[in-house]
């Protein structure tokens, strides 16, 4: 089995002057993914390092600090590198994707998190599993549903679980592809804005809504709940907190589990 990992992840707040051009990316090739300890991808590395015919092939990740809108031709720079080394990969079993959530791309009037898994998704067709990871200062999209397999998202604010979320990420994304499963995913956007500033998970009552997250993964034939308490601080269409769950093969449960978490 070969995982592919790839991603662009950066928090945009469209009100800063600090526009996100190629110059600000930091950009990690497939050495520097395996050897740089790097966000999310630590964690998915340690989760295929624990199956002997499991083979992670890091391609490149880029990230910039958070700022201002990522202009046209960085996006399409690192789009078009990413779809370019993943066809020039060949025998790959599934993608994991470490994006943020809150990626904003001038001139794209579109959910650019989406539309960047949505073109992998493209290139790949619509049979190879896709697993996203995600920060939970990011927001929802139907594409973006779409176009992933899986998905696990950070369960801490401040972040200190990224490499136990590349880790779900990875292990879902084995799981599915060893069973053959067709996860069916629900997710229910909630009208109200939530600023990740008031959301600290180590206070109620994201504490508590964070903190029950591992029961709803634990009912039979769930494979992972979310919350996404979206970002707050963008005026955009897609902007919203989203409670969401993916099952193995049963939107019936999903349904039921998204909707419990959506109302808690």
């Amino acid at each position: 089995m070969r995982l592919a990992i790839v991603g662009l992840s950066i928090e945009i707040m469209l009100s800063s002057p600090a526009v996100t051009g190629v110059s600000a990316l930091q950009q990690y090739d497939a050495q520097q993914m395996r050897d740089g300890d790097v966000w999310m991808v630590r964690g998915m590395l340690a989760r295929m390092e624990e199956e002997q015919d499991v083979e992670a092939v890091p391609l490149y990740w880029a990230t910039a600090l958070p700022g201002g809108i990522m202009t046209a031709d960085a996006y399409e720079m690192v789009k078009h590198k990413t779809l370019s080394l993943i066809a020039e990969t060949p025998d790959l079993d599934g993608i994991l994707v470490v994006n943020h959530g809150a990626l904003e791309v001038d001139g794209l009037d579109a959910d650019a998190d989406a539309d960047f898994v949505s073109a992998i998704r493209a290139q790949v067709g619509p049979h190879m599993p896709i697993g996203v990871a995600l920060d939970l200062h990011g927001d929802m999209t139907p594409e973006l549903l779409e176009a992933g397999t899986v998905f696990s998202v950070l369960r801490t604010a401040p972040h200190r679980d990224d490499k136990q979320t590349g880790y779900r990420a990875a292990d879902q994304l084995i799981h599915v592809i060893r069973k053959g499963l067709k996860p069916k995913k629900v997710a229910v956007s909630l009208p109200i804005l939530i600023p990740g500033e008031t959301a600290v998970t180590s206070l109620p009552p994201a504490k508590e809504l964070y903190g029950s997250l591992p029961s709803y993964d634990a009912v039979p034939g769930m494979m992972e709940a979310n919350i996404l308490v979206g970002f707050a601080w963008n005026d955009r269409p897609w902007t919203k907190c989203t409670a969401f769950a993916v099952s193995e093969d049963s939107v019936e449960i999903a349904r039921e589990q998204a909707v419990k978490l959506a109302e808690s």
